[in-house]
C-alpha cells in the first residue's frame, strides 16, 4: 500500500509540472506577439525558440518564427520552420503563402511548383499571391507561355489584383518591356506600400533598365525592410558601381565578404575600387579570389591582368591578359601590358598582332614605345624592335594621342599614368571597338544572342557597312547555322568587296555546308586577290593539299623570308606532304632564340619525330628549354620522350627542373605525379600530391589521383573507392575506366561489366567504354561482344582493333561475309600491326581468295618476325592450302614454343603436306 502511495504522489507531481510547461509555452507564444508588434524580433526570436525546444512539434510556434525570419528576408530559416509548421498542418490560408515567398528566395524552384498546386483550397488572395510567386519561378524558367497562363488563372480568382500586377511585372521585365513593368509595380506598390516582393522587383527594373539611382534607392529600402537577405547586397554593390559610387560599393562588398569571404562578385567590386586606390597587392589578391570562385568576365580579366603588371609579376599579368587580350580593342592599355609583360618574360611571339591586330599603326605615346622597343633590343630580337617602331603612329605625342597617355602608361609602369580604373581597363559600350570585343568574347563563350544583338546594332546604324553582316555571320557560324551564316556573309560581301575577312569566313562556311565546287571557287578568288596574306594562303593549301599549294606558299615567302607566319604555313605543308627533311630546312632557316615562335619549335620536334630521328628530338626540346627557361610545353614534351624512352628517371628530372622555373605550376606537377605513379613511386606521388595547392584540383581530379596512389599501394577496395567519388563527380570514360579496372583487380569482373553497362546506359555514344565492355565480353559473351562492337562501328568510329576483332569474331561464326570487308577496312587503317593483317588473310582465304590470301599471310608473317606461333601457323595452313607444302614445312620448322593446342594443330598440318 506504502509503494502505490507513492507512485501516485509521483504521478500527480509528473501531472502538475506537465500543466505547469505547457502553460509556459502559452506564455511565451503570447510574450512572442507582443514582442514582434513592439518591434523587438530579436527577443521574439528567443522566445520562439524557446517554444519550440519545449514543443517541437508547436505548430503555431513553427509559424511565427517562420514568419518572423520571412519578415527578415532569412529565407532559409524561414523554408524550415514554415515547411515544419505545413506538415504540422498550420493554418493553410496563412501557411502557404508564407512558405511559397521563402521558396522563391531560396530558389527551390520545383517545392514552390508543387506548393502552388496545393493552393486550390485557399481564399482567392492567398491563391493569387502564391500564383504570383509560382509566375516568377516559371519566368526565371524562361517559360513564359506557362507565366501568362498563371496570371491568367490569377485573374479569373476575381481577388489579389496588385499580385497579378507583381505577376505581369515579371514577365515584362522578362520580355524587356521596361517601362510597362514599372508602371505594372507602381501600381502595385500602390495598393501594397513597402511590400518587400514589389519593392525588389522595381530595383531589379530599374537596373535593367540602367536607372542605376533607382535601382540603388528601392534596394536600399529593401534591405531596411528585409536586412538579411544577403544577395540584395550583391545587387546593390553592382547598382553602386555602375553609379560609379565606389565606396558605397565598396561598403556592400565588404558586407558581403564578412560571411563568404570567397563570394565572387563582391571579391571583383572589392578588386576593381581597391586598384583606383592603387593597392594593387590587394586588388591582385581580390581579383584571384573571384576568378577562382568561378567568376570569367572580361573586365576582371583586365583587372587582375593590371593589378599583376603593377606588382611587377609579368607571368600573372600575361597569363590574365591572355584570356582576352585578343578580344581588345587596338588602342586598348591591356594590349600593351601585355606586350610588354611577355617581353619581360622573354618572348617576342605574335607582338605585331598584339600592338597592331588591325594592320595599320601602333597608337600611342613615345615614352612607351621608346620602353618596349629598348626591352626587345636587350633580348636581341632586332627585326622585332624594328618592325615595332617603324609602324608607330608619329601623331603620338599629339592631343589625339595624349588623350591615351594616362592609359598607355601602364605599360611602363608609371603609376601617375592612370587616374581611374575604368579609363584604364574597362571597354566603353558605346565604342564600336568595344562592343567589338564583346562580341568576340560572347561567341567565345556561347552567348551568341549578345554577339547577335551586337550584330543588328551595327547593321541599323551602318546599313552600308560590311561590319554588322560579318559578324552575325561568324555567329551564326559558331552556331553551326551555316545556311544563314552563308546569306550573311555573302551580303557583308556586297557591301564591301575589298575586305578579305567576309571571304575568308565564307570558305569555312561553304565547305561544312558540303558546298566544296563554290568554296574552292571562293579561295581561287582570295588568292588572286591577296596572294601574299597567310590566312588566305593557309586556306589555299587546305582546299589542294598538293604541290600546287606548296608553291604558293613559297613564292610568298620568297617575298618576304622574314614572315614567320609564312615561314610556319610552308612548313606545316611540307609535313602534310611528308616532306619532313625540307621543313627542317626551311624552319632551320630561322634563328632559334628567346624570341622563336612556339610553332617553329613544335614544327621542328613533329619533323624529327616523323623521321624517328630520337637524338634530334631530345636536343631539340633542350635547346627550346634552354632558350625558353619558363616555358612549360617543352618540359612536358621532353618528359613524354624520356617516358616513351622508358628512361623514367631522366623524365622525372627534365620535371623537376622545370617546376624549379616555373614554381607550383600544376600542370607540371601533374606531370611529375603521374610519372611518379608510372614507376610505381606511391611515395613520391603522394608527396607531390600534398604539395599541390587544393584550390587547384576539380573534386574530381582530387579522388582520382588519391585512387591511383592506393591503387599503387596495393590498397585496391580504397582505390575503388576513390575511382567511384572521381566518377561521381565526372561521368567521364577515363573515370568510368579506372572503376571498372579496380574492379576487375578485386576479382570482380561481373562488377566492371555491370558499371560499364549502366554508364553506358545514360552514355550511349561513348565508344572508348563500349570497346572496352566489348573486350571483357570477349571471355565471357562472344555475342555480346559482336553486339557492342557492331554499336562502335555504327558510331562511325574507325579504330582498326575494332574492326579486326569483330571481324575475327565473325570468322569464328563462319560468317566470312561480313567479316572480310571488316577485316578489310582495319587492314587499310593499320597495315603495319601484324594481327590485323593476319586477320585480313585469314578473310581472304575463308572467302577462297587463296592467292591474294597467301600474299597478306605472308606479309603478317614477316611483321610478327616468327614471333607468333599463330600467326606462323595460319601462315602454314594457308600455304598448304595453295599447294606450297615444301615453304609449309619451313614455317612448322621454325615455330616458336607452342601449347598443346598449337601443338596438335601443327601435327595436322604436317600431315597434310
Amino acid at each position: 500500500m506504502k509503494n502505490k502511495c507513492i507512485s501516485l504522489v509521483l504521478i500527480s507531481c509528473l501531472f502538475v509540472l506537465g500543466c505547469s510547461q505547457q502553460e509556459d509555452a502559452q506564455e511565451l507564444l503570447i510574450s512572442a506577439q507582443a514582442s514582434i508588434e513592439a518591434g523587438d524580433h530579436k527577443t521574439a526570436e528567443i522566445q520562439l525558440k524557446n517554444v519550440i525546444q519545449q514543443e517541437p512539434e508547436n505548430a503555431k510556434a513553427r509559424f511565427m518564427l517562420g514568419e518572423l525570419y520571412l519578415n527578415r528576408g532569412f529565407a532559409s530559416g524561414a523554408e524550415k520552420e514554415l515547411e515544419r509548421a505545413y506538415r504540422l498542418s498550420y493554418q493553410a490560408e496563412k501557411t502557404i503563402p508564407l512558405l511559397a515567398r521563402a521558396y522563391a528566395l531560396t530558389e527551390a524552384q520545383q517545392d514552390l511548383l508543387a506548393l502552388a498546386d496545393k493552393a486550390n483550397t485557399l481564399s482567392a488572395q492567398a491563391h493569387t499571391r502564391v500564383l504570383a510567386y509560382k509566375t516568377l519561378i516559371l519566368v526565371q524558367q524562361a517559360k513564359l507561355d506557362e507565366a501568362k497562363s498563371t496570371i491568367e488563372a490569377a485573374k479569373s480568382l476575381g481577388d489579389g489584383q496588385s499580385w497579378v500586377l507583381l505577376s505581369e511585372a515579371y514577365v515584362a521585365l522578362a520580355e524587356e518591356q521596361f517601362e510597362q513593368a514599372m508602371a505594372m509595380v507602381n501600381k502595385a506598390l500602390a495598393a501594397m506600400p513597402e511590400q518587400p516582393d514589389a519593392i525588389f522587383l522595381k530595383s531589379k527594373i530599374a537596373l535593367a533598365n540602367g536607372d542605376n539611382k533607382l535601382a540603388i534607392e528601392n534596394f536600399e529600402l529593401f534591405l531596411r525592410l528585409q536586412p538579411d537577405y544577403a544577395i540584395t547586397h550583391v545587387l546593390l554593390a553592382d547598382a553602386y558601381l555602375k553609379d560609379e559610387q565606389y565606396d558605397n560599393a565598396e561598403k556592400q562588398a565588404d558586407i558581403i565578404l564578412s560571411f563568404a569571404e570567397t563570394q565572387a562578385f563582391a571579391n571583383y567590386i572589392k578588386a576593381a575600387t581597391v586598384f583606383r586606390r592603387q593597392a594593387y597587392g590587394e586588388s591582385l589578391r581580390y581579383a584571384e579570389t573571384a576568378l577562382q570562385s568561378g567568376m570569367k568576365t572580361p573586365q576582371l580579366w583586365l583587372i587582375a591582368g593590371a593589378s599583376a603588371f603593377y606588382e611587377k609579376n609579368f607571368q600573372r599579368c600575361y597569363d590574365y591578359l591572355e584570356n582576352v587580350v585578343n578580344y581588345l580593342p587596338a588602342d586598348h592599355a591591356g594590349r600593351k601590358m601585355f606586350a610588354y609583360s611577355q617581353v619581360q618574360l622573354g618572348s617576342t611571339e605574335n607582338l605585331e598582332q598584339i600592338l597592331n591586330p588591325d594592320g595599320t599603326v601602333i597608337d600611342g605615346n613615345s615614352e612607351f614605345v621608346s620602353l618596349i622597343t629598348y626591352d626587345i633590343l636587350e633580348l636581341g630580337d632586332l627585326d622585332k624592335a624594328r618592325k615595332i617602331a617603324a609602324n608607330i603612329n608619329v601623331s603620338a605625342t599629339d592631343a589625339g594621342s595624349q588623350t591615351r597617355a594616362g592609359v598607355l602608361k601602364l605599360m611602363i609602369n608609371d603609376p601617375t599614368g592612370i587616374q581611374n580604373l575604368e579609363n584604364a581597363i574597362a571597354i566603353n559600350p558605346e565604342m564600336k571597338e568595344a562592343q567589338l570585343a564583346l562580341a568576340y568574347a560572347s561567341i567565345n563563350t556561347g552567348n551568341f544572342e549578345q554577339a547577335i544583338a551586337i550584330a543588328r546594332q551595327w547593321q541599323t546604324e551602318s546599313p552600308d557597312a560590311h561590319d554588322g553582316y560579318t559578324l552575325e555571320g561568324m555567329t551564326l557560324k559558331a552556331q553551326q547555322d551555316y545556311a544563314q551564316a552563308e546569306q550573311l556573309l555573302k551580303t557583308a560581301i556586297a557591301k564591301d568587296a575589298e575586305t578579305a575577312l567576309p571571304k575568308v569566313e565564307l570558305t569555312g562556311v561553304l565547305r561544312a555546308q558540303g558546298k566544296i565546287e563554290e568554296a574552292t571557287a571562293n579561295v581561287d578568288a582570295l588568292y588572286r586577290d591577296y596572294p601574299n596574306n597567310a590566312k588566305v594562303l593557309r586556306q589555299y593549301y587546305m582546299t589542294y593539299r598538293n604541290d600546287i599549294g606548296v608553291k604558293a606558299v613559297k613564292q610568298a615567302l620568297d617575298k618576304n623570308r622574314t614572315d614567320v607566319a609564312l615561314t610556319v604555313l610552308y612548313a606545316e605543308a611540307l609535313i602534310d606532304q611528308r616532306e619532313y627533311e625540307k621543313a627542317i630546312l626551311a624552319l632551320n632557316e630561322k634563328e632559334r632564340n628567346v624570341h622563336t615562335s612556339k610553332r617553329i619549335w613544335q614544327l621542328l620536334i613533329i619533323s624529327y619525330a616523323q623521321l624517328d630521328d630520337r637524338s634530334m628530338v631530345e636536343s631539340t626540346l633542350l635547346d627550346w628549354i634552354r632558350k625558353n627557361p619558363y616555358q612549360v610545353e617543352p618540359v612536358l614534351l621532353l618528359s613524354n620522350h624520356y617516358t616513351a624512352q622508358e628512361q623514367i628517371e631522366d623524365a622525372i628530372s627534365a620535371l623537376k627542373k622545370g617546376l624549379d622555373q616555373n614554381e607550383d605550376n600544376i600542370v607540371l606537377q601533374l606531370a611529375l605525379l603521374r610519372t611518379y605513379l608510372l614507376s610505381d613511386n606511391a611515395y613520391q606521388a603522394n608527396k607531390v600530391y600534398r604539395s599541390i595547392k587544393p584550390d587547384k584540383l576539380t573534386p574530381s581530379l582530387m579522388a582520382e589521383i588519391e585512387g591511383k596512389i592506393a591503387y599503387r599501394e596495393g590498397k585496391l577496395a580504397l582505390a575503388a573507392s576513390k575511382f567511384e567519388q572521381a566518377y561521381q563527380h565526372n561521368q567521364s570514360s577515363n573515370n568510368a575506366r579506372l572503376v571498372a579496372v579496380s574492379y576487375d583487380r578485386l576479382q570482380q569482373q561481373n562488377k566492371s561489366i555491370a558499371f560499364f553497362e549502366k554508364h553506358l546506359a545514360e552514355h550511349a555514344t561513348d565508344s572508348d567504354v563500349r570497346i572496352l565492355l566489348a573486350n571483357y565480353y570477349l571471355s565471357s559473351n562472344r555475342d555480346k561482344a559482336i553486339n557492342e562492337y557492331e554499336k562502335v562501328v555504327d558510331l562511325g568510329e574507325k579504330n582498326p582493333v575494332v574492326l579486326n576483332n569483330l571481324a575475327f569474331l565473325y570468322l569464328e561464326k563462319n560468317d566470312a561475309n561480313k567479316a572480310l570487308p571488316l577485316a578489310q577496312s582495319a587492314y587499310e587503317l593499320a597495315p603495319s600491326i601484324p594481327d590485323v593483317v593476319d586477320t585480313y588473310a585469314l578473310c581472304l582465304y575463308k572467302s577462297g581468295n587463296i592467292a591474294e590470301a597467301q600474299t597478306k599471310s605472308a606479309q603478317a608473317y614477316k611483321l610478327a618476325k616468327g614471333k607468333s606461333a599463330d600467326i606462323a601457323l595460319n601462315y602454314a595452313e594457308i600455304l598448304v592450302a595453295a599447294q606450297q607444302g615444301a615453304q609449309a614445312q619451313q614455317v612448322l620448322d621454325s615455330l616458336p614454343q607452342l601449347n598443346s593446342e598449337q601443338s596438335k594443330r601443327a601435327d595436322s598440318l604436317r600431315s597434310r603436306i
